[in-house]
């Protein structure tokens, strides 16, 4: 006896994933895939979150000088610390206090190419009580201190 119950499901070829059927009338999904759209719900939670992102960027360049950002900045966007944090993960895979300090290391970066405005002024402007604090921050992010990134900048 065949180990098949019958003689046509011998004579059937496997599905290989990501193969798709000959013929062209048809397209196989895979257990992943759907033929529906997202629900209008999941639309309006992308949109919203996206509306979010920009405002929360916004935000911290404004509030550049902030110390502890994250409880403010979910008040801002009226979210819980722990949907702030949700939010960032999933959007951009950081924290939202390391998203908070890589706009600050960019604004830094930015303001020492500037003529006039020193390191310790960058610094302090930048919220930091000790422009050591800043250097530390700043060699960490950029790889050279404030004084050699200006120099090359």
């Amino acid at each position: 006896m065949s180990r098949f119950l019958s003689e046509k499901l011998s004579a059937l070829t496997p599905y290989t994933p990501g193969e798709q059927p000959r013929g062209g009338q048809y397209v196989q999904l895979d257990t992943n895939e759907s033929p529906f759209p997202p629900s209008p719900k999941v639309v309006v939670a992308a949109a919203r979150d996206a509306q979010r992102l920009r405002l929360a960027e916004e935000w911290m360049r404004r509030q550049i000088h902030a110390r502890a950002p994250a409880r403010a900045l979910a008040d801002y966007l009226g979210v819980s610390p722990m949907g702030l944090q949700r939010l960032f993960r999933d959007a951009v895979g950081l924290s939202p206090g390391e998203a908070f300090r890589q706009t600050k290391m960019r604004e830094a970066a930015a303001m020492l190419k500037r003529p006039g405005v020193s390191v310790k002024e960058t610094a302090f402007m930048l919220g930091y009580r000790h422009p050591g604090d800043f250097t530390r921050a700043f060699v960490k992010f950029h790889g050279k201190a404030p004084g050699d990134f200006r120099g090359s900048a």
